[in-house]
């Protein structure tokens, strides 16, 4: 496994060393996609970093996406509601789901409590 020493939260790479994916994440609940854009835009400009197909800015109930061809100063291409979007891969109703709660379970599976 390849370590990458970069100044974002969370980069995906192909197998190839390729950068697809960067990833910021901020645990703000009162997010919008202005936020979100100055985020992104502040990030791009304070760190150098390398190119890659998607930018990702996650909030606790929203997450934005750019695609690579997006000018710096843009709005987010796409808005995903964090909890709709969780809630359907641990099959839960978005309703009965709970980050703060699920965030709690997560961190006690971890450690085994």
């Amino acid at each position: 496994m390849r370590q990458h020493n970069l100044p974002i939260d969370f980069a995906g790479f192909h197998d190839h060393g390729e950068c697809v994916l960067l990833a910021e994440a901020a645990g703000v609940e009162q997010d919008s996609p202005e936020w979100a854009a100055k985020l992104r835009r502040d990030r791009l400009a304070r760190d150098p970093l390398p190119s890659a197909e998607y930018f990702v800015v996650a909030g606790l109930n929203n997450i934005y996406l750019w695609k690579e061809s997006a000018p710096t100063d843009a709005l987010p291409h796409l808005r995903l509601e964090t909890a709709r979007m969780f809630a359907k891969a641990l099959g839960r109703s978005a309703k009965s789901l709970n980050l703060r709660e699920m965030e709690s379970e997560m961190f006690r599976d971890t450690l085994g409590l």
